[in-house]
């Protein structure tokens, strides 16, 4: 502000922009993106407590839960072929029992897969189990697939077809929204976090300021030595002696344009005066001329 305050008053303000940045930065990390899912399905119509969220047809992988620990490894696919879990050789009777092992959330297991089937290309990969709660709608959606292409395998090999274009496109549909939300989740703490950084330099910018620290000293105002206020009083001196001439000047303009407007008036006059004084005598002259020619005439007739 123009105004002039005091040095109270500067560091109260400075303390509110303070106040206001640092609650600012409070909302900014809170976590806007966190928000209750509806779930649709009941964790009781499931016999587990924990998932890695893989769907198995005999050994082999038919799908992955989106969302779930298998999914999110981006390692395994389907048609990969589970060879061991924790060092235990799988067989077609333990695999279930091995994937679930302690059914705790958060328990680690590791997966050792042929590709594709194929035994040259083993990859281990290792997986965090998660609560079923957190994908059962998901998974209970691959159970009730998984449900109908059994009923399918014997019967009808163009139904069979059928259902495994529904679980590629469902699944793809899933994969395209986890994307676009995560993305949205990365774009939003980006824009947190960039804001936050702004904040925290705008607070160091604002305790660095100091105030003038006297009535009559503008916030923000540099304190000037002795001689600097004396060559700024004798400008101001000067600055107002120039005002005051040209003033002087511009007064004596004016007076001088008054007198050269009553002389013109005066000249005016004269030349006005002068005309008349002559055409005054120029007729009296003719007058006379005309008495003369009137008396002779008298006396030519006498």
């Amino acid at each position: 502000r123009n105004s002039d305050i005091t040095m109270q008053e500067f560091e109260a303000l400075k303390q509110g922009c303070l106040d206001q940045c640092r609650k600012v930065i409070e909302h900014l990390r809170q976590d806007v993106l966190k928000v209750d899912t509806v779930v649709l399905t009941k964790v009781s119509d499931f016999s587990t407590r924990a998932t890695v969220g893989v769907m198995i047809s005999g050994t082999t992988v038919d799908n992955t839960v989106i969302g779930g620990p298998a999914h999110n490894s981006k390692m395994i696919e389907r048609n990969d072929v589970i060879l061991e879990v924790d060092g235990h050789e799988v067989t077609e009777d333990n695999i279930f029992e091995l994937l679930i092992g302690t059914d705790e959330p958060g328990t680690t297991l590791e997966l050792t897969l042929a590709k594709k089937g194929d035994k040259s290309s083993l990859t281990t990969v290792k997986l965090k189990r998660m609560a079923t709660a957190e994908i059962q709608d998901r998974r209970r959606m691959f159970e009730l697939f998984n449900s109908i292409k059994e009923r399918a395998l014997d019967r009808d090999a163009v139904q069979m077809k059928i259902i495994d274009e529904a679980i590629e496109l469902w699944n793809n549909m899933w994969a395209a929204d986890q994307v676009h939300d995560q993305t949205i989740c990365e774009n939003v703490n980006s824009l947190q976090a960039s804001c936050e950084e702004m904040l925290e330099q705008l607070c160091l910018q604002i305790e660095a300021l100091e105030g003038g620290g006297a009535k009559g000293t503008k916030l923000g105002a540099v304190p000037l030595e002795d001689e600097s206020i004396a060559k700024l009083a004798e400008a101001e001196t000067a600055r107002q002696a120039l005002e005051d001439e040209l003033a002087r000047l511009r007064a004596a303009m004016q007076n001088g344009q008054f007198e050269a407007d009553q002389l013109r008036a005066l000249m005016s006059s004269m030349v006005s005066r002068s005309n008349l004084e002559a055409a005054q005598a120029e007729a009296d002259r003719m007058k006379k001329l005309l008495e003369g020619m009137v008396s002779k005439s008298d006396l030519d007739s006498a």
